[in-house]
């Protein structure tokens, strides 16, 4: 996708919800910022993957305004997720296991919990087993002595 589909997407979407001057004040910005990057020396189609979709975006830009953006961020998320998703399973020499932030923390806390309850069983049965241990061991150690 180039710069200019990029933003007559962006307008589309936008037009839809938004007053003709915040259309365009944001397609203003938009070009600007894509111009801007472009100068600081990366590729115009890299700028637009750090944007992602236009229509992600102005479904981000249009609930800002009304003051729902956080919930439509989260969703904006899980689209583009999908859709990255989506796009690498299409191209077959490309195998990607992607995890979820939450699924390794999980995984994380589990084998944490496992050490711990290792450790609690190795120190119990130590705590158990010392008091009997301990006059065992003194008794074997002056019959030892004794018999020297």
């Amino acid at each position: 996708m180039m710069k200019e589909e990029f933003l007559e997407k962006l307008q589309h979407e936008l037009s839809s919800e938004l007053d003709p001057n915040k259309v365009q004040e944001n397609i203003r910005y938009y070009a600007q910022y894509i111009q801007e990057e472009i100068n600081k020396g990366k590729t115009e189609s890299e700028v637009l993957e750090m944007l992602g979709d236009p229509w992600v975006l102005s479904k981000t830009i249009i609930d800002a305004q009304d003051g729902t953006d956080e919930e439509v961020v989260y969703e904006a998320q899980r689209y583009e997720y999908r859709n990255r998703e989506q796009e690498l399973n299409d191209n077959p020499k490309t195998k990607v296991f992607m995890v979820s932030r939450w699924r390794v923390i999980l995984t994380l806390l589990g084998v944490l919990l496992l050490i711990f309850a290792v450790l609690s069983l190795i120190t119990g049965l130590i705590g158990l087993l010392l008091p009997v241990i301990i006059p065992i061991l003194i008794v074997v150690l002056i019959i030892r002595l004794i018999q020297k």
